[in-house]
């Protein structure tokens, strides 16, 4: 929303409501690289990628897309170094790479980015503007350093359109809530105004109900309080059984908790999840669940500097 500050300017301030109930932050671009070359990087070592072909990333919880745009250029540069040490007279040649004017730097064609944008990278949000900010950004870093000329060349040879539609790839959804809800409460099939406020998702069906090679993100940090306060259906679908979340169980619930247990549910066998997380959950009674069901599953690989847990399912 807007509003006038001291001097009489107009500024862009968030909403109360929106910044306690869904847990929104900005989390800044070197920490977004960060976690996700930690994560990747355990996915992604001496693989060549023009070989094996292409892994699932995805950030169930994408806000304005900061880790999706960190996963798509680690992806992009792990591209090129496998071009470079492989194969780079032939891409050069089959315009899979290309070079500046002196020959020093590489680039990766248009062609090939789109390929690895509508393959590799997958987004939810709750938030319809906030899915919309994350699809033109990462529409503008596979833009970024393509030529007028590269374009039209793949318009004219591919009959396409210049721009991808990224509606299949960063969705809008409650990645927490998904069909069990209408079980649980089938109000929500006929009140439109509870259904459009919990966004139900269903992972069974959408992306075509496949798992993931990596999940990376800042899950929303919420706790219980303030979730009945906003949503009081949604938090007492968690709590019920049939929501099916170890972690609801827990007195003093966090919403994070949910986030990662749902964000391993989601992997493939060999799948990486890194998260940013709060360390409070490793000694406080509420986090025991957690904390059993990462043990369980003997899910923790690295935690590190207090805001980075790295977990494989």
């Amino acid at each position: 929303m807007f509003d006038i500050d001291t001097n009489g300017n107009i500024v862009c301030v968030g909403k109360p409501e929106s910044i306690d109930s869904q847990g929104a932050v900005n989390t800044p671009k070197n920490i977004c690289d960060f976690v996700v070359e930690e994560t990747l990087s355990s996915i992604y070592a001496g693989k060549n990628l023009v070989e094996t072909g292409n892994y699932r990333i995805a950030d169930i919880c994408c806000g304005s897309g900061n880790f999706l745009l960190s996963a798509f250029e680690y992806i992009i540069n792990h591209y090129l170094e496998c071009y470079r040490d492989d194969l780079f007279d032939g891409t050069v040649r089959d315009g899979i790479i290309r070079t500046d004017f002196n020959g020093q730097n590489l680039f990766l064609s248009y062609k090939k980015k789109r390929e690895i944008l509508k393959n590799s990278i997958f987004g939810v949000d709750i938030d319809p503007l906030a899915v919309e900010v994350a699809k033109l950004s990462l529409i503008l870093k596979l833009l970024e350093d393509v030529a007028p000329d590269e374009l039209t060349e793949y318009m004219a040879q591919n009959h396409e359109q210049a721009l991808p539609n990224l509606d299949e790839n960063i969705k809008i959804g409650n990645s927490l809530v998904d069909g069990r809800f209408a079980d649980y409460n089938q109000e929500v099939m006929i009140d439109y105004d509870l259904l459009a406020k919990i966004r139900l998702f269903d992972w069974q069906s959408e992306f075509g109900g496949c798992k993931f090679d990596a999940i990376v993100g800042n899950p929303p940090y919420i706790r219980v309080q303030k979730m009945v306060n906003y949503s009081p259906e949604e938090y007492k679908f968690y709590k019920s059984g049939i929501s099916g979340y170890q972690t609801a169980s827990s007195d003093l619930l966090d919403k994070y908790h949910l986030f990662v247990e749902r964000g391993l549910s989601l992997l493939s066998h060999e799948g990486v999840l890194g998260y940013i997380v709060p360390h409070r959950f490793m000694n406080i009674s509420s986090g025991k669940i957690l904390r059993k069901t990462l043990a369980g599953r003997k899910a923790v690989r690295k935690y590190q500097n207090s805001f980075h847990t790295h977990l494989r399912i």
